[in-house]
């Protein structure tokens, strides 16, 4: 028996199968992987997909929807609250910041109250204090005075002329009062010109309280007040100065009269030039306050220093 005869039913077979084979394989897609609908194949219709998966596909797309609108109202409600915390947050800060702002404010003002109440305090001690001195200062003049005047009696014996020894004696008190009328006229202008530095202080005060910056009024009214110092001083001094003609003969009372008169004049004149240099460091001092931006809008006290007696 031939190979043919044997293989021959089972040949068929085979092929019968790679026929239907085929057909199934066309159905589905092509041999190089890329699947084809079978309108792409054969140009019929897709069967339509049952209805189960239908509604299957719609009510995934539901659940999907409503899982993005339930996300959508979550972030929106996230996004409320946390605006709400941050708006929250924010006022709580701001009125921490302002409490301590008015706090500090407070403690400044109570500082700075502190301090003019103080420097008040001061001057007014030390106008006291200067009053006693200078009515010792003057207690112990006229006791000089007196003494002078009787030395000035035995002197004044040597003179014949009865209207010269009168004209002595009223010339020695002469010369005395002026220098007592000067002296108390200085020390009003001293008062005046402390007073006006008191108010430069008192708007210094109201301008720091105002944030502003007064180092520089502070500098220039410490060294007013030095130069008021210094020249209270030299009016004490001069207060306690005495003035007497000196007598030694008839024939030079002119020139001895003169003499007396010019030695008062001389100090009298260097008096007024340390009261000067007082009343232009109190200028400074109210020149430092305007320099301030809007000062005026800061305080209203009336602490013009335009009053230019400078003891003329």
């Amino acid at each position: 028996m031939t190979l043919k005869k044997i293989l021959g039913p089972f040949m068929g077979v085979v092929a019968l199968s790679l026929v239907f084979s085929w057909g199934a394989f066309a159905q589905t897609g092509t041999t190089d992987g890329n699947t084809s609908s079978p309108t792409q194949v054969d140009g019929t219709k897709p069967k339509p997909l049952p209805t189960d998966v239908l509604q299957e596909l719609q009510q995934k797309r539901e659940d999907a929807r409503d899982d993005f609108n339930e996300g959508k109202e979550e972030v929106r409600t996230n996004a409320q609250q946390t605006r709400e915390d941050i708006r929250k947050e924010t006022e709580e800060n701001r009125k921490e910041m302002g409490d301590a702002m008015r706090e500090a404010n407070m403690n400044a003002r109570d500082t700075i109250a502190q301090k003019r109440a103080e420097f008040l305090e001061k001057n007014e001690m030390i106008r006291e204090e200067f009053k006693d001195r200078l009515e010792h200062a003057r207690e112990e003049a006229k006791q000089r005075m007196e003494e002078k005047r009787e030395e000035m009696k035995e002197r004044l014996e040597e003179i014949k002329d009865e209207r010269k020894k009168q004209s002595l004696e009223r010339i020695n008190e002469h010369l005395n009062a002026i220098n007592e009328r000067i002296t108390n006229h200085m020390l009003k202008v001293l008062e005046r010109l402390e007073n006006i530095l008191v108010k430069i202080g008192s708007r210094a005060d109201r301008a720091e309280e105002a944030g502003h910056d007064v180092g520089a009024v502070d500098n220039a009214i410490a060294a007013a007040q030095e130069s008021i110092r210094i020249a209270r001083e030299a009016v004490l001094e001069q207060a306690s100065q005495t003035y007497e003609v000196d007598i030694t003969d008839e024939e030079t009372l002119r020139e001895a009269v003169e003499a007396a008169k010019q030695e008062l004049r001389d100090d009298l004149e260097a008096l007024k030039e340390v009261i000067r240099e007082a009343h232009e460091a109190v200028r400074k001092a109210w020149e430092a306050l305007t320099s301030i931006p809007n000062v005026d809008n800061v305080g209203n006290d009336d602490s013009s220093s335009d009053d230019n007696d400078d003891g003329e």
